[in-house]
């Protein structure tokens, strides 16, 4: 499941950049926590939605093909996360783009 789960937040970055934008994607340790931070340098969440986009059903039109998802997918990575004592946020970029950190605890 959080194979699944960064897949789909890979998958929205691709989505929501435009092609040849570079994403950037690492992975550290910080004390006994996995840090796993996803940067892309898209369009950005416009600021109303920046609060729902974990909502089950929430989407938002992709820039190039201007269609939705199902907007299940960030809210399936929230729960996966959450079932597996982390915890995700996603957060406008002051450059442009979307970061999203997930943080996992490695005693868990």
């Amino acid at each position: 499941m959080l194979e699944d789960a960064i897949c789909n937040i890979l998958n929205n970055a691709i989505d929501f950049s435009k092609i040849g934008q570079e994403i950037l994607i690492s992975c550290e340790k910080n004390g006994d926590k996995a840090i796993i931070i996803c940067k892309d340098s898209g369009v950005g969440i416009p600021n109303y939605a920046v609060e729902k986009v974990f909502q089950k059903f929430f989407s938002l039109a992709r820039p190039d093909s201007k269609k939705k998802g199902t907007g299940l997918g960030l809210a399936f990575v929230k729960e996966v996360i959450e079932v597996h004592k982390g915890s995700i946020s996603i957060n406008n970029c002051p450059a442009g783009g979307v970061e999203v950190i997930i943080q996992l605890d490695l005693l868990s």
